[in-house]
């Protein structure tokens, strides 16, 4: 997997603007294991303390106005805890992402410890991966520059 920081997440905000927070509020159940399955690989996880915080402790598991508040807490002040939880949650997503990208730019390794990194890293497997992940990045950024280069020349040309 290639991908740049800014689209992954652009992909997270595509994902959460397409209903993410309300697939995870589907899936919410207080107390159950968000470390296995598919709890965890929709992000469960990442928003359990937004969840939490936002369901009352009697809460209906089909409170429709609550799901449809949802979206809207982006909304609300920059200050209110609500939005705040429920954007460190989306940050987490992200983080998650890049880190998933990186563990498989190392061939999806599970690698415990810090030596486990490390030898990891000195490994000549390891060496090879990201040498290809970096000449893939600097061919797409080249890329990117000779067209905005000939964009710029297109401007030029047709100003004259």
């Amino acid at each position: 997997m290639d991908a740049e920081t800014s689209v992954l997440d652009k992909y997270v905000g595509q994902r959460v603007d397409g209903g993410l927070p309300d697939e995870v509020y589907d899936i919410y159940k207080p107390g159950a294991d968000y470390t296995r399955g598919l709890r965890q690989s929709i992000g469960v996880i990442e928003f359990e303390d937004f969840l939490k915080t936002y369901l009352p402790e009697e809460s209906n598991d089909g409170d429709k106005a609550l799901k449809e508040n949802l979206r809207k807490i982006l909304d609300f002040p920059k200050d209110d805890k609500l939005r705040v939880m429920l954007e460190e949650a989306i940050d987490s997503v992200k983080f998650n992402t890049r880190r998933l990208l990186r563990r498989q730019a190392c061939g999806n390794k599970v690698l415990r410890g810090r030596h486990e990194w490390e030898h990891h890293r000195q490994g000549r497997v390891h060496r090879k991966r990201t040498t290809q992940l970096k000449k893939a990045q600097n061919f797409k950024s080249r890329e990117k520059q000779q067209q905005e280069e000939e964009v710029k020349i297109a401007e030029r040309h047709h100003e004259n």
